[in-house]
């Protein structure tokens, strides 16, 4: 049986009219092998979008969501992936990567980048920048990274992964 637990995030977001209630269903297991996600992603949209891919294809996992990458640089606790809106590197890459690569030295970065060329262009850049991948933040962009990270789960060492099938 999986332990599911929705929160409840209390958000505000530049332009809205005022502050709103977002649920988020974090999927965790007992264990304390879970694999470990840091996504920095500040449109709750995307975000929704992003946990509800990942969570069809992982279930037991730890996720923490961070609007920018100086709270992402705050987490001490390893962690697995990154998960980067390819937005908060756009204007200048290799000055905002240095101190998140710096934190997280050996984790894993994924960037995401909406399906534009202009996108495509800083997805390129960070790229010859030490960030491992990119993903389109897409339908099937989701699909497919969430199936790469159900499989980064399997192959982590020491952890029970509860994977559905692609």
């Amino acid at each position: 049986m999986n332990n599911h637990e929705l929160s409840w995030y209390y958000m505000s977001m530049p332009g809205t009219a005022r502050p709103f209630w977002v649920a988020v269903k974090l999927l965790h297991s007992p264990d304390m092998n879970k694999f470990s996600i840091i996504l920095i992603e500040k449109e709750i949209s995307t975000t929704a979008e992003i946990v509800t891919a990942i969570s069809e294809h992982l279930e037991s996992f730890a996720l923490t969501i961070t609007k920018n990458i100086a709270e992402a640089i705050k987490e001490t606790e390893p962690v697995q992936v990154i998960l980067l809106n390819a937005a908060q590197i756009a204007a200048n890459i290799p000055d905002k990567l240095a101190p998140l690569r710096s934190a997280h030295p050996q984790t894993p970065l994924i960037v995401l980048v909406s399906p534009t060329a202009s996108a495509e262009k800083i997805a390129l850049e960070a790229l010859s920048h030490g960030v491992s991948d990119y993903v389109t933040v897409s339908p099937a962009g989701l699909v497919a990274m969430a199936r790469r990270l159900a499989a980064m789960a399997q192959v982590q060492p020491g952890h029970q992964p509860g994977l559905t099938p692609p």
